[in-house]
């Protein structure tokens, strides 16, 4: 049990120092500003707002069930689209702009986090041809460019995924010490 012991704590350490150094990186490179579509609380042709970005969330969504994708990649494309729209505000005054960027940063965030990659021309298809594959790529490159590559954030999966791990020794000793109890009487 001592080695046993050893080794949970030599995991332990590790996961912590694992969540202290997304937490750095976090707050260092991924932090996105709050506010940036209350600002635009007008709902005339032309200007992206709050109602935009919902919108926007529940189309990848769509494509993630469709495609079986996982929750991580859109919180990743989330992520690169709300820290891109922070840096270039003038994309807000054009939703077409805005809707070819979501498209860039989920085209991103598929194919660094997913098995399966769609190709721009699929994407293209998906924006009935508004537009075209260059037009994403080119998107594409401009999001890596402003946002200095940074697109591999920590987000909240990642943090809940190492607190479980943390957790379930003792989750598995509180359970399996009831069940010796339960036995016992």
């Amino acid at each position: 049990t001592t080695a046993a012991a050893t080794t949970t704590t030599t995991t332990n350490e590790m996961i912590i120092e694992s969540i202290n150094a997304m937490k750095k990186q976090e707050s260092m490179y991924y932090q996105t500003k709050d506010g940036v579509y209350y600002n635009n609380n007008d709902h005339s042709s032309g200007v992206v707002n709050e109602k935009c970005r919902r919108l926007i969330i529940a189309w990848y969504k769509q494509i993630s069930s469709y495609y079986h994708f996982h929750d991580n990649t859109i919180a990743m494309a989330v992520n690169c689209l709300d820290r891109y729209v922070a840096i270039e505000t003038s994309i807000l005054e054009d939703r077409l702009e805005y809707r070819l960027a979501s498209m860039a940063c989920l085209y991103t965030a598929i194919k660094i986090h997913e098995q399966l990659a769609l190709d721009p021309k699929s994407l293209s298809k998906l924006s009935r041809g508004v537009f075209h594959s260059k037009d994403i790529e080119e998107m594409e490159f401009r999001i890596l460019t402003t946002l200095n590559w940074t697109v591999n954030a920590p987000t909240a999966f990642s943090f809940v995924e190492l607190y479980l791990k943390l957790l379930s020794p003792s989750i598995i000793n509180t359970n399996s010490n009831n069940t010796e109890k339960e036995q016992t009487t």
